[in-house]
């Protein structure tokens, strides 16, 4: 026996072993308990409510952000038309709102939440003075 043949004896397959997984099946395992764990963190999330102080900490945000456009729209709406083309992009921001909390707060759920984040995102820049080109 030379020392390849030595080698490859004592290496083996581990398929060749009764009760040893082999490299393949261990990634497997280890794949489905990954993706186990990630279902059961996402089912955890769906049960779960939305945290009441969240809510409340985005419904003075939203009502805010409403207050400080519904401030604007006034000084815009006379103005050139730059100034009334931003009127309307903030009275359209301002319905996408009042659609998300149509139902009152007490029925904004995860996906209402989120858009209402987005929405406080996106909204910021209708605020600021608009750029001079």
């Amino acid at each position: 026996m030379n020392t390849n043949d030595k080698i490859d004896s004592v290496q083996g397959s581990s398929s060749d072993m009764p009760g040893v997984p082999d490299a393949d099946e261990v990634k497997a395992r280890q794949g489905q308990a990954a993706h186990e764990e990630r279902a059961r963190g996402i089912e955890a999330a769906m049960r779960e409510p939305p945290l009441i102080e969240h809510k409340e900490q985005l419904r003075q945000r939203v009502e805010a952000r409403m207050a400080e456009m519904a401030a604007a729209l006034p000084g815009l709406r006379g103005g050139d038309a730059a100034h009334q083309r931003r009127a309307r992009d903030i009275e359209a921001a301002m319905q996408a709102a009042q659609g998300s909390t149509s139902g009152g707060w007490d029925r904004v759920g995860e996906m209402e939440a989120a858009q209402l984040s987005h929405w406080l995102e996106t909204t910021t820049d209708l605020l600021r003075p608009p750029q001079e080109t």
